[in-house]
């Protein structure tokens, strides 16, 4: 799945000088999941007469979306496709998923859903992540799958169990955490992770 990120931009229409104008954001960066709404903020040290707001998509131009000018809105025309393609695509990921995977619904409890969006903790170091994900879907390079694609012999774990994905959850030697604490993730899963990030 294509992860895609999306760019916000404000453009402000001003009048008189602008040598002393300055405009700041609230934040630098803001991150949601798919279908959350999202507040932009910015300050601004000037006379302010209208407010365009374009998204860009990595690799694509800027997409004009509403002009707020003298009280008045308007919005592109036509409208631009936001999201109905993008959640009738994801949508048909998901019926799809339910469908051919025997494990979806004990993902979807976990809270591992198809999405456009970058999963939770994207903001941790990349390594740290990484392994976050590999976590939650049980695909990694523990012992008993590294044996599997006959990478090596031995699956044992350190703790003398079978070392599957889900047995680093709650290996007596390592953090442990549960599947619901790597969605979100928790101070636990991100230990966990942390732990494994390097073997796994």
């Amino acid at each position: 799945m294509e992860d895609r990120q999306m760019l916000l931009m404000i453009l402000i229409t001003v009048s008189g000088s602008r040598a002393t104008e300055v405009i700041t954001p609230k934040s630098e960066r803001v991150f949601a999941l798919e279908g959350d709404n999202v507040t932009l903020s910015c300050n601004y040290s000037g006379s302010v007469r209208g407010v365009h707001l374009y998204r860009q998509y990595a690799g694509s131009p800027p997409q004009f979306l509403i002009l707020e000018y003298s009280g008045v809105t308007t919005e592109a025309d036509p409208p631009v496709p936001r999201t109905t393609k993008e959640i009738a695509r994801t949508n048909i990921w998901k019926d799809d998923w339910n469908q051919l995977t025997s494990r979806a619904p004990d993902w979807m409890e976990r809270g591992i859903t198809p999405t456009e969006c970058l999963a939770s903790g994207h903001d941790l170091p990349w390594l740290t992540w990484k392994t976050l994900n590999r976590l939650r879907v049980e695909q990694g390079r523990c012992k008993a799958l590294m044996k599997t694609w006959n990478h090596q012999t031995d699956d044992t774990c350190s703790c003398g169990a079978v070392q599957t994905m889900s047995h680093l959850l709650e290996c007596e030697n390592a953090p442990q955490c549960s599947p619901q604490d790597l969605a979100e993730p928790t101070p636990s899963a991100v230990t966990c992770a942390r732990y494994w990030q390097n073997d796994i």
